[in-house]
């Protein structure tokens, strides 16, 4: 396989990966109860699946952006390993009323939300752009 279409197969791999990591978080929470024991599910999918999606990376020799480090980094330790921390220690306590950093439950999980998508977005624009890159230089 060239690397252009190793890259191309990347890109929709990863695309569909992350869409895959919502719909199984989504799934935990459908079918398995209660709600605090999904979470720990769901909280191992978001520590795992990026880290994954790393190794992947290295291990077919596909070129990762320094960006891309940051991305996965920023959300896997300051809010994925953190969170799945957290609702390991106060299981079976509702999220509602845990408290940390100043932050309630739902608060921090909002912000989470909102690192995955910086994440999820980021990683799929610079996979796009090294792939026009890599197009261009092809010719």
């Amino acid at each position: 396989m060239s690397t252009s279409s190793l890259r191309k197969f990347y890109f929709i791999f990863q695309l569909f990966y992350f869409i895959g990591i919502i719909l199984l978080v989504m799934l935990c929470f459908r079918w398995i109860s209660p709600k605090e024991k999904a979470s720990l599910f769901a909280g191992f999918l978001f520590v795992f699946a990026p880290l994954l999606s790393l190794c992947v990376r290295k291990f077919k020799n596909i070129p990762t952006n320094q960006l891309f480090l940051i991305l996965v980094g920023q959300f896997v330790f300051l809010f994925a390993v953190p969170t799945f921390i957290i609702r390991a220690v106060t299981y079976p306590q509702d999220w509602k009323q845990i408290s940390w950093l100043g932050l309630g439950g739902p608060e921090w999980h909002r912000y989470s939300t909102y690192s995955f998508m910086l994440m999820m977005i980021g990683a799929l624009i610079l996979d796009l752009r090294s792939f026009a890159k890599l197009r261009k230089e092809q010719g």
